[in-house]
Parts: C-alpha cells; structure tokens; sequence
C-alpha cells in the first residue's frame, strides 16, 4: 500500500474510523452497561470529537506519510483493530479497568494518526 498518496490515507483513516464506529455501536447494544446507560456526556463533548477529527483531517495530506516505509503505518492499522477487539472483549465491563469503552476509544485515537 502507498502511504504516500493522500488519497489512500484519507480511505485508509475514514474506513478505520467507520468500523470503529460499528464495532462500538454494536458494543453498546449488545453489552453490559447498564449502569453507564443512563450517565449523558456534556453537550460539548461533540464538538470537540468533531473538531478534532476535522483538524485530524485537515492535517492528513501536509503532515502525513508513510511511516518507516509504510511499515509504521501497518502497525497503527493493527493497533486499531487490536482496540476493536479490546472494545468487543470487554463489552461487558472489566474490573481492572474503570471504564473499559474509553480505554479502548483512546487506544484507538493512539492507533489512527499511525
């Protein structure tokens, strides 16, 4: 895969990000979280996701590469699927973790600029 090429991580990062997206909707109604369920985010936290993954894109096509000749960026696209995997095994909660679906979330926002 050319990670040189804007395009390729513009549909590389935007698919990352959709099945992300599914993996954790899927979580959340098959899971068990029920005491998180009725705890609503502040109004605010949408529009700084929003910006950051506005600003995340405007940064793709001058600041982004292939990293260590493409094998950088193979590693972030592993590391990505490794918090799905992590967002679906612990759909139910974890007690060494407090809030496992932001642990997994985090460690996917490490994994996408990769």
């Amino acid at each position: 895969m050319d990670f040189s090429n804007p395009m390729i991580r513009y549909a590389t990062s935007g698919l990352l990000i959709m099945f992300y997206g599914l993996v954790d909707h899927w979580a959340r109604r098959n899971g068990g979280e029920p005491l998180r369920a009725n705890v609503r985010a502040p109004r605010v936290i949408g529009a700084v996701v929003f910006t950051c993954v506005l600003a995340y894109y405007l940064l793709i096509k001058p600041t982004g590469g292939a990293l260590l000749g493409g094998a950088g960026n193979l590693v972030g696209i592993a590391l990505a699927f490794v918090a799905m995997g992590f967002r679906i095994a612990t759909r139910h909660g974890m007690a060494a973790v407090r809030q496992p679906d932001v642990a997994a979330r985090m460690l996917f926002y490490v994994a996408l600029p990769l």
